[in-house]
């Protein structure tokens, strides 16, 4: 094979994921659009607008009938457990923020241009890993809402608030965002950042509101009933509700859901290896 022909073989592959860690939107047909999103990020050396999407009614089947945004992967931190080993992906931590900012403004555009008559589910891939993104698209997000003529809400999450990104819940400028969770400690932390919470695990207790580990869990009800759309509940968007219950919401895995399971299995080994160095006894005091 001649230099030619492996450079085109490569650009088809930029943006295709190698290794897939359990996030649902590189599995399935969310994976199609996953994948177009991404090589568009990474196949050029410009800025691709059409990168970066907004829908009006979402194909989605678990989003059911409202507008949705798709941006690239490479708008979500790396250190979310699902994030996927991505072919091509931008590993320099200053250019990775530049392309983030630039692909923000872009969506929040796109957003503007939506019609404000339904729901808006931001983000079905993607997110913002830093302050200025967040306040980019959470004051798009807003704008939405306040031209919106039957009240119409916008809402999306976010795995940007934990270390070592630890953009706060104020970054987004009072737009509805839930910070994407895996562990009780995880909701502790995100809550000091003062988000409402989604807390994603294998699955669930009781289809009832119960408590998980000493925190109250509001399950999503499309777990146990397909026919029952986001844009049906929408309680994902009421932060008040959720904040005042000190509920979360709880989401079993879905899509890739043993490599889901496995990636959540590991950031709990984690935290567990990080409390017990913690607590480790010094060398002097050992026995």
């Amino acid at each position: 094979m001649t230099k030619s022909q492996t450079k085109i073989k490569s650009k088809v592959y930029i943006g295709k994921v190698i290794v897939n860690n359990g996030c649902y939107t590189n599995f399935g047909m969310a994976m199609h659009t996953t994948n177009r999103v991404n090589g568009k990020a990474l196949n050029s050396v410009e800025i691709d607008e059409s990168a970066v999407t907004a829908v009006i009614d979402s194909a989605n089947d678990k989003v059911g009938v409202m507008n949705a945004t798709y941006a690239p992967q490479l708008t979500c931190p790396t250190s979310c457990p699902f994030y996927p080993e991505i072919f091509g992906d931008v590993d320099d931590i200053e250019t990775r923020l530049h392309i983030q900012i630039q692909f923000a403004e872009i969506e929040a555009v796109k957003i503007d241009g939506l019609p404000a008559d339904r729901n808006l589910r931001v983000h079905v891939v993607g997110d913002a890993s830093n302050s200025i993104s967040a306040g980019i698209l959470g004051n798009a997000m807003n704008r939405y809402e306040e031209r919106s003529p039957n009240g119409s809400q916008a809402y999306t999450y976010c795995h940007s608030w934990a270390d070592p990104y630890n953009v706060p819940e104020s970054a987004w400028n009072g737009a509805r965002v839930l910070a994407s969770c895996e562990t009780k400690q995880d909701i502790i932390q995100a809550r000091k950042l003062g988000y409402a919470c989604e807390w994603t695990y294998k699955e669930h207790l009781s289809r009832k509101v119960h408590e998980r580990e000493g925190i109250g869990i509001l399950p999503c009800p499309n777990n146990f009933n397909p026919a029952v759309k986001c844009n049906d509940c929408m309680k994902c968007a009421d932060l008040g509700l959720l904040k005042s219950h000190e509920w979360a919401i709880g989401l079993a895995t879905h899509g890739a859901h043993r490599k889901a399971d496995a990636a959540i299995e590991r950031k709990q080994q984690r935290q567990r290896d990080e409390v017990a160095r913690e607590y480790a006894m010094p060398d002097e005091y050992s026995i």
